[in-house]
């Protein structure tokens, strides 16, 4: 019986192997830390009272923009006594401004919707429509759309006339009709993966669509308070994009906006002392999990801080990526 002839692998083989493989981690390693190209277009501006706007003229599809307020406050920002106050708001915010149905046509487009992180409002509108009447007719006057868009977006920062206690209740049962609506099966599983990836921190317990029980009984001064203090200038930034001239939607964005004061008191956040108790953050440093980070946020004993932010945008960072990142919890 032969025996079987081991054949020893060649030593230059394996070594030009692994140089190759280094070789290759290195240049992925720095590829990654490539920054990303910057669009030349791109028009980025702050206004004295903070609030912070972006621009980019597209051409496509020509004679339409569409303009977008992103308010830095999600589920994630509210109290134990708030779930569900974030996404309330919005409704109250955009639903209940004047300017926004001064806007409202069948070449009109406007919505919102509430996360964690953040909530969204936004219009898309042509470029220049047919004046409306007293009667909702349209005349033949011909009027650009972007400032009206704009007034209806600064409505909702300024809330002047929305926290009425008729509002705030119709959109209270809009919003328990709309949580009716949506818990299907399709919906609760999500829900139950989402507190899987996130069960070691605050996102678990923070879906969008609030706890029902708490949604019934908010006063109008303490919905109102929640808007006070997350809709602010210096915690939003305006986006407008399509076919605008950046100059003209530059100056449009500052005249609209400008009239908003910074306010006079720096209210914080809260800061989560609970946020990483009984966490794997707490047990182990190499694996630490997802946590609720904003820029220019400052980590203190028990949480994070933001008190030196100015705006910015939220993130979910760590191990396990910021992948699932539902808008409304399956509602708008």
């Amino acid at each position: 019986m032969q025996s079987a002839t081991v054949v020893a692998p060649d030593t230059q083989v394996i070594r030009a192997t692994e140089d190759a493989n280094s070789a290759e981690g290195h240049l992925r390693e720095n590829w990654l830390k490539t920054p990303l190209p910057f669009n030349p277009k791109i028009r980025r501006g702050q206004l004295a009272n903070g609030l912070k706007y972006i621009v980019m003229p597209h051409g496509y599809p020509p004679g339409r923009f569409e303009a977008y307020l992103e308010v830095h406050a999600g589920s994630a920002d509210e109290l134990e006594s708030q779930q569900g106050m974030a996404h309330l708001c919005e409704h109250i915010a955009y639903m209940g401004s004047t300017k926004r149905e001064a806007i409202l046509r069948k070449t009109v487009n406007t919505n919102a919707y509430t996360d964690f992180h953040h909530t969204v409002f936004f219009a898309s509108c042509p470029v220049v429509d047919e004046e409306l009447n007293l009667y909702g007719l349209k005349g033949k006057q011909m009027v650009s759309m972007m400032p009206k868009a704009l007034e209806a977006l600064y409505d909702v920062l300024e809330g002047p006339t929305q926290f009425s206690d008729k509002r705030v209740n119709k959109e209270r049962n809009a919003v328990l009709s709309e949580a009716s609506m949506v818990n299907t099966v399709e919906y609760r599983h999500e829900c139950q993966t989402l507190s899987v990836l996130h069960r070691e921190n605050r996102l678990a317990q923070r879906f969008p669509i609030g706890q029902l029980d708490l949604i019934r009984k908010w006063t109008t001064p303490e919905v109102k308070e929640f808007h006070g203090t997350h809709y602010r200038p210096d915690n939003a930034c305006v986006y407008l994009v399509g076919d605008v001239n950046a100059d003209e939607a530059e100056a449009a964005i500052h005249h609209v906006f400008s009239r908003l004061e910074k306010p006079f008191r720096e209210d914080q956040r809260p800061v989560y002392k609970d946020l990483y108790t009984n966490t794997l953050k707490e047990q182990s440093l190499s694996f630490p999990p997802i946590h609720h980070q904003w820029q220019w946020a400052t980590l203190v004993e028990g949480g994070w801080n933001n008190t030196e932010a100015t705006g910015g945008t939220a993130a979910v960072s760590g191990t396990q990526g910021g992948l699932f990142a539902m808008k409304e919890g399956g509602v708008s």
